[in-house]
């Protein structure tokens, strides 16, 4: 049968997305997996299978309903693990997810077959022990039990596989274990690209290492806090699980190049780190010129991120200072009757307009002079891009992360620093009254700078970095180290440890870093040492953390670990200590636990200025 040849050819290897779950309303971090996986299929003229992990997700219906809403094409296949494992017959579980060579006596405790799909077990404050899972015929599928140190609290897990008869066909200690099993399975034994944009199955992912996949998380949104000050500051919590073993993965893909770029000063990723933006479909379209250079839109959902109540209070300002721009603002949400009071109290009705939810809204850009981003934050605004493509000339603060990607300040749009509303006011009464002439070069430079993002463009710069993220993986086997840190001191807020590290000399190419990681509060930090020679064959070793560094783990206790990397391998080992590594002060106290490691307490640490880096 004749097959139309792919307008962009990806790599011949299978690429599976990957996400939790695809719920009938999602936002944008759903949107863009989506989008990516039916332009793959588009481009690339083949099947893409998206993998989800979340039990009670109906594959059938969510395919029907996004392929009705134009999410997705016929080509793209939407797959999960629960429905395949409970569907396939006793045979083929034991043929797919058997362990060899042994026998397995039945759990402790069985829930009943109470007519539901899952029957579950709570302790008497309602806290979850036990789900068992069945299938549609009533047998047993799964039981996950999370109480084995102790019936009735939390503490171990155990996830046993049933056949339809109640024979255990395999056991889990670990959920992400059932998951590795059911992706060995799906992959088999050919290379594929496993690409995950779910920041939940990030935490575990790293895990899942095979010689013949390519592993890559998408990081959606900043993995700093929102009021990190620089690349060392706080991470956010909901990330510091991924940051930690970004070297773990095979490719890591921020949306932008500032992000990638505090990354890598941090020294949380590297080669393995390629920036990817997200992408759009640019239709051809003229730019048209006879628009009101007053009227402006903003597209935003009202809540916190997006920070409404400053673009409201923006116009307001302008408009004291004689601009005649005016504001439609597309949007709903909880906000909404606090932002219509704010316009209410400035008299800013003749100006600014709640327009409510459209979903036809981003086809405003057309015939739109401006368009106003006044979020605390972003992981890549495709709100500006649409706008751009379409001639509407962006207005927007300076966050992370996004804008300073996407706009040229004055010379496609306008960026002012984040936070500062006489700053944004002032622009958009800038762009609101420029001549023609001037705004028609903005018009024609915005269009062209979207093209940057178009799916065509977008989708090229993935092939070339899957390809190349394939040709790094050529496994290298760093063998098992032993660090052993023998001596520690205090010097002008910086704190020095010296040690050895055995087994690794032979290791080439390679780079030795010391990591601390918080056990409570979302801090990680990295530094590279200097190596020198060490007694007996073995490395010895330097490392110097700025106490700065840790300051927001106050309170709390450090572990620390060391990293051994080379361009094609990479491991990481809990730290040792000798007794003389003792060491406490006014801020910190250094102490070997009762296993032998190394960790520090931070007791206080009044630091002036802020992080410094190293």
């Amino acid at each position: 049968m004749f097959r139309r040849k792919p307008a962009i050819a990806l790599p011949d290897d299978p690429i599976y997305g990957l996400t939790w779950s695809i719920g009938k309303e999602f936002g944008g971090l759903t949107n863009v997996l989506l989008h990516r996986n039916a332009v793959f299929s588009s481009l690339g003229r083949r099947r893409i299978d998206i993998l989800t992990l979340a039990p009670n997700f109906d594959t059938r219906a969510a395919k029907l309903r996004l392929w009705k809403q134009g999410y997705i094409g016929k080509s793209v296949r939407l797959r999960n693990i629960w429905e395949e494992v409970a569907s396939a017959s006793d045979a083929a579980l034991v043929r797919r997810y058997g362990a060899r060579r042994r026998d397995f006596e039945q759990p402790a405790i069985l829930l009943p077959y109470e007519g539901r799909k899952q029957t579950k077990r709570r302790s008497a404050d309602g806290v979850e022990l036990q789900v068992d899972t069945f299938r549609s015929d009533g047998s047993r599928l799964v039981s996950d039990r999370k109480d084995m140190e102790e019936e009735g609290t939390v503490g171990g897990r155990e996830l046993t596989l049933f056949t339809r008869k109640g024979a255990v066909v395999n056991r889990w200690s670990r959920g992400a274990d059932f998951y590795f099993a059911w992706f060995d399975h799906v992959i088999g034994p050919g290379h594929a690209y496993l690409v995950n944009d779910s920041h939940f199955i990030g935490k575990f992912l790293h895990r899942y290492r095979r010689d013949n996949v390519t592993t890559v998380q998408v990081l959606h949104n900043s993995h700093l806090d929102r009021d990190a000050p620089d690349a060392f500051g706080k991470l956010s919590g909901g990330k510091i699980a991924i940051v930690k073993n970004l070297r773990s993965f095979d490719m890591v893909a921020p949306l932008t190049v500032r992000q990638a770029g505090e990354i890598a000063e941090a020294d949380f990723a590297g080669a393995n780190m390629t920036p990817i933006p997200n992408s759009r479909p640019m239709k051809t379209q003229a730019v048209r010129h006879d628009r009101d250079p007053g009227d402006g839109v903003m597209l935003a959902r009202f809540g916190h991120q997006k920070r409404v109540d400053h673009a409201i209070s923006a116009l307001t300002l302008a408009h004291a200072d004689g601009s005649k721009a005016r504001l439609r603002i597309f949007g709903d949400g909880d906000s909404r009757p606090t932002l219509q009071a704010q316009i209410d109290k400035a008299g800013a009705n003749d100006y600014v307009e709640l327009m409510g939810f459209r979903s036809d809204a981003s086809a405003q850009f057309a015939t739109a002079s401006f368009s106003v981003l006044s979020s605390r934050f972003e992981g890549m605004p495709l709100v500006l891009i649409e706008a751009m493509a379409a001639g509407c000339i962006p207005v927007a603060y300076d966050i992370r992360y996004g804008p300073s990607d996407i706009i040229t300040d004055g010379v496609d749009g306008f960026v002012v620093p984040a936070g500062d509303v006489k700053a944004l006011a002032d622009a958009v009464a800038r762009v609101s009254s420029m001549p023609e002439a001037a705004l028609a070069e903005l018009r024609a430079n915005a269009q062209k700078r979207a093209a940057d993002f178009s799916d065509e463009a977008v989708t090229r710069a993935w092939v070339k970095a899957l390809v190349d993220a394939k040709a790094r993986k050529t496994a290298v086997r760093i063998p098992k180290f032993t660090p052993l840190v023998q001596e520690a001191f205090v010097k002008e807020g910086v704190l020095h440890l010296r040690g050895s590290l055995d087994d690794c000399k032979d290791v080439e190419d390679r780079s030795v870093a010391l990591s601390w990681s918080a056990r409570g509060v979302a801090v990680y930090g990295r530094v590279l040492v200097a190596e020198r020679p060490g007694a007996g064959g073995a490395i010895g070793f330097e490392a110097e953390l700025p106490l700065a560094r840790v300051q927001d783990a106050t309170g709390d206790i450090l572990d620390f670990h060391v990293e051994v990397e080379t361009p094609r391998g990479f491991a990481k080992r809990r730290v040792l200590a000798d007794e003389s590594a003792v060491l406490k002060s006014d801020d910190i106290e250094l102490y070997v636990t009762v296993q032998g490691n190394l960790s520090l307490k931070v007791l206080s640490l009044p630091v002036e200025g802020g992080p410094v880096a190293s």
